[in-house]
């Protein structure tokens, strides 16, 4: 082969090396920010039920947590999402961390999704954060670590 075949050749595995680049940026990208509400993820279980509500208050828990006089963290995800997978033990903790200063719910957004729909969750998962009068004081949306969540807890007067 010619130094022009080579040339050619070595051309076309860098066109190559850059698509398969490409996909694994896509891919990585999808694995980051899981999916819009609207579409699970093809061949998704999707009753997972990872808010329970309050004993007696089935229809919406997160309105009578916003009564309460603490603040509330309310993450918005699908048991399916992997940054919601990775939420779910961190809020977990910080639940039973906070217990009697905040309040922390995980909302399934197919199980509720007349609050997803209220709140206009448009990617999952999603934090709003609440202050103690019940007014949303912020919002973020993907994979949230836990001493973000601590630092916002302590802004909003939980020590």
């Amino acid at each position: 082969m010619g130094k022009r075949g080579w040339a050619k050749l070595a051309k076309y595995a860098g066109l190559v090396i850059l698509l398969i680049l490409f996909g694994v940026l896509v891919t990585i990208n999808k694995s980051n920010q899981c999916c819009s509400p609207d579409k699970p993820p093809q061949g998704a279980i999707t009753n997972t039920n990872t808010a329970v509500p309050l004993a007696g208050q089935v229809d919406n828990p997160l309105a009578i947590a916003l009564k309460s006089g603490q603040p509330v963290v309310a993450d918005f995800g699908r048991g399916t999402c992997i940054p919601c997978k990775m939420m779910k033990p961190i809020l977990d903790e910080l639940k039973a961390t906070y217990k009697g200063r905040a309040e922390v719910f995980i909302f399934d957004i197919d199980e509720y999704s007349d609050l997803t729909e209220q709140y206009g969750i448009n990617l999952i998962p999603t934090q709003i954060f609440f202050d103690k009068a019940g007014k949303e004081v912020m919002r973020h949306e993907g994979f949230f670590p836990k001493e973000e969540i601590v630092n916002k807890l302590k802004e909003l007067g939980v020590n």
